[in-house]
């Protein structure tokens, strides 16, 4: 516990990811650790997140999982859930996974199949994942349930919602320029739409 809690309390570890013009001409790559590596978080945290921000999260512990795909015997065309109920709305964790089949959109992100052995998983950052997160069912209508939850809180001015909205999404108070921004999507657009960008930006599913 003590060395916890030196790692975490130095300066090195507590450092800002954000780049600084000198030290990049010298140590673009941070070996020298001047600052901290911004990096995408696993697959099963990104759906886990978009749950909880919609409300959606089932807690529950324990107990029979839940599956991805409608049936689980057979050796090949299985073929996806596309919405899921409240049984589906667990932890990823407690996904029944199928051997040498990815998972819809969030095997784009690197979450390897019950077939693989990952001691160390990449950390890719392509087009399919963008695509998947901004046109997927399942992203679509987590969507919708988070601008309702907003909505329910934050009532009917767009400016509010879009505060609310970005509070939980990011766990900090939104800026003037996205209140402005946010709020006229939200007027010509609806505000499933802003949540809909909240789950598609760099600050959601990367630490900073």
């Amino acid at each position: 516990k003590r060395l916890h809690r030196q790692i975490l309390t130095s300066r090195t570890f507590r450092q800002s990811s954000r780049p600084i013009a000198k030290a990049l001409t010298t140590d673009a790559g941070s070996r020298w650790l001047w600052r901290y590596p911004a990096r995408r978080v696993e697959a099963e945290v990104i759906r886990d997140a978009i749950l909880a921000v919609s409300g959606k999260l089932n807690s529950k512990a324990g107990g029979i999982g839940f599956d991805f795909f409608v049936q689980q015997g057979g050796l090949s065309d299985y073929q996806a859930h596309e919405t899921f109920s409240e049984d589906g709305w667990r932890r990823m964790v407690y996904a029944r996974k199928i051997r040498m089949q990815a998972i819809d959109i969030f095997g784009s992100f690197d979450c390897p199949d019950a077939g693989q052995m990952k001691p160390n998983r990449t950390r890719s950052i392509t087009p399919v994942q963008a695509l998947g997160l901004m046109n997927s069912p399942f992203a679509l209508r987590q969507a919708t349930f988070f601008a309702e939850r907003v909505l329910t809180d934050a009532g009917s001015d767009p400016a509010n919602q879009v505060r609310l909205a970005v509070k939980r999404a990011f766990s900090r108070e939104a800026t003037g320029e996205e209140v402005e921004q946010l709020s006229r999507l939200a007027r010509d657009h609806g505000l499933d739409q802003v949540c809909r960008v909240l789950f598609n930006t760099s600050e959601f599913i990367h630490l900073p």
